[in-house]
């Protein structure tokens, strides 16, 4: 059998998006694919874990390009994927408005093919990439798994401000390994109102594990404004940050009881769906932390019910029309790192292929955000509403 690897890097901070149909059908497939793996994902072992959906869509988006029949079908279930057509135009439309750079802020997206010098690519596959995705494409010789793997993670590196280092192992290259897809995205961003650095201090955190230890709290300044809103529903407070010079925010999602994320975790597609916040003055405080994960993306998308790809039956024909193609593997890695200026995140994904709006009347009372006990958070661009990080801290 021949493989296929796929990968995806990411770091994360603002986005900015212009919303078209295509576009919009894309970025509520993205919000699904976020709550869905966000149920498969963040279980009360996980501590501090951060996930690119959108890396793992964009990656798998355009694997599903070359899958026909089931194997295609259960792709685009899985991830919730419009038709062919309008997933490529909804890429086409979005790559451009990702990719912007700021005095404040910057986004950086990128892809690239690396095809084994003897596997025959489709010429309609390979325009594709270019064309939507703008992927690069590099030939390289599997067989020699270790330069190979320190090519693919050095260009890892290079597209996340060297965040995301070792994506791939040289024991995940064979001779078999045809080909593999990289996906990297990085973002930085300065809040609009920054947290005053001499405002840090350290308070008690109350863990899941009903651990309670001091960790740095920033605290906002006096009289800041946020967007802002209880629901009663959720039982849980909604807070967003935006980022200078961008349409993009961080939400925080606080449980108001201590082990209330528990709870929050069963409604994740309720809290992930835009809501209508207010600018109020509140009282910030909020845990000052960075993260690193990995996860295993093969595992998480077959229990999505994606199976067929990883097997022996996938139908890759639209990549190549060498016979018995199938995904080998697909990992993420990601890191976070959220301080008193702004937000620098980033996430790797690779998968292998072997044969608001707010006013103000009048003043009101100040609020409070104190997030001293475990939460949720995701990165979102305001626009299209689509989801590039999500993260939960406990």
């Amino acid at each position: 059998m021949s493989k296929i690897g796929i990968l995806l890097c990411l770091v994360a901070t603002t986005v900015a998006l212009e919303t078209q149909e295509p576009l919009q059908e894309f970025s509520n497939g993205n919000q699904k694919f976020s709550a869905d793996v966000l149920k498969v994902v963040f279980t009360d072992e996980h501590n501090k874990g951060i996930i690119s959906p959108l890396s793992v869509q964009l990656v798998l988006a355009l694997t599903a390009e070359g899958a026909e029949g089931d194997t295609y079908d259960q792709l685009r279930k899985a991830v919730s994927l419009p038709d062919k057509e309008r997933t490529t135009e909804a890429v086409k439309a979005l790559l451009p408005i990702l990719n912007k750079s700021a005095k404040d802020f910057n986004v950086s997206l990128a892809d690239k093919l690396y095809i084994d010098n003897k596997f025959k690519v489709k010429r309609s596959f390979k325009k594709v990439a270019v064309s939507a995705y703008q992927s690069d494409i590099q030939n390289v010789n599997f067989a020699k798994s270790g330069p190979t793997a320190d090519l693919i993670n050095k260009w890892v590196e290079s597209k996340t401000n060297d965040k995301i280092k070792n994506l791939i192992r040289p024991n995940q290259l064979t001779a078999d390994t045809e080909l593999v897809l990289v996906n990297a995205v990085y973002l930085s961003g300065k809040w609009q109102t920054p947290f005053p650095p001499s405002k840090t201090s350290k308070k008690p955190f109350h863990y899941l594990n009903k651990k309670v230890e001091d960790v740095d709290t920033m605290h906002s300044a006096e009289n800041s404004r946020y967007l802002y809103r209880r629901c009663g529903f959720l039982q849980a407070q909604f807070l967003e940050i935006p980022f200078e010079d961008s349409t993009v925010s961080v939400t925080f999602v606080l449980p108001d009881a201590q082990d209330g994320i528990v709870e929050l975790h069963k409604h994740v597609e309720l809290f992930l769906e835009p809501h209508n916040l207010t600018l109020q003055r509140v009282a910030v405080s909020l845990p000052k932390f960075s993260a690193s994960t990995y996860h295993d993306f093969k595992e998480i998308v077959s229990k999505l019910g994606a199976t067929k790809v990883f097997s022996k039956e996938a139908d890759l024909s639209g990549i190549s029309e060498e016979k018995d193609l199938y995904v080998d593997f697909i990992q993420q890695k990601a890191f976070i790192n959220i301080t008193e200026a702004g937000v620098e995140a980033a996430a790797a994904t690779a998968a292998g292929v072997a044969s608001l709006s707010a006013s103000i009347a009048r003043e009101p009372p100040q609020l409070t955000f104190n997030a001293d006990h475990p939460f949720f958070y995701y990165i979102r661009e305001n626009k299209s509403k689509a989801i590039i990080f999500v993260g939960r801290y406990q």
